[in-house]
């Protein structure tokens, strides 16, 4: 999936989790989508495509998130799901960034919220994916 023109994340990661269930990918698909929507408005489609329409938890003035991954039977009754986020700042962010670097280089403060949500962006999606894991 692209950037959608956003450029080069700022910070993200990739989440992969595995393991075994005796359910079909059909109702895993939907369980998942219970699953993530802490994360925001999640959609798996029939191929195992997940998109995310991210919280707004993890969007602001300062900072945009975009979350998408697949979930994929590898072996008889096994799965494995792999969820890739990425936090870029905003055009706002960087406006500060580039003024305040002449300031003392406090426009470096603009990315921390970038990052912030970066970090709780991981805990969440880990916890997520480790409950589904565990339920499945």
């Amino acid at each position: 999936m692209s950037s959608l023109g956003k450029g080069e994340p700022m910070f993200g990661n990739e989440e992969i989790v595995r393991f075994e269930s005796i359910k079909s990918l059909a109702d895993l698909q939907t369980i998942l989508e219970d699953y993530l929507s802490d994360l925001g408005d999640p959609t798996v489609s029939r191929n195992g495509g997940i998109s995310l329409v991210s919280s707004e938890k993890y969007n602001g003035n300062l900072v945009s998130t975009e979350i998408y991954g697949n979930i994929k039977k590898t072996k008889d009754h096994e799965f494995r799901i792999i969820l890739t986020y990425k936090c870029f700042p905003t055009g706002l962010a960087w406006i500060i960034v580039i003024l305040g670097v002449w300031f003392y280089l406090l426009g470096l403060i603009a990315l921390i919220p970038a990052y912030s949500t970066k970090i709780q962006l991981e805990k969440d999606v880990r916890r997520a994916l480790s409950n589904l894991a565990s339920f499945a």
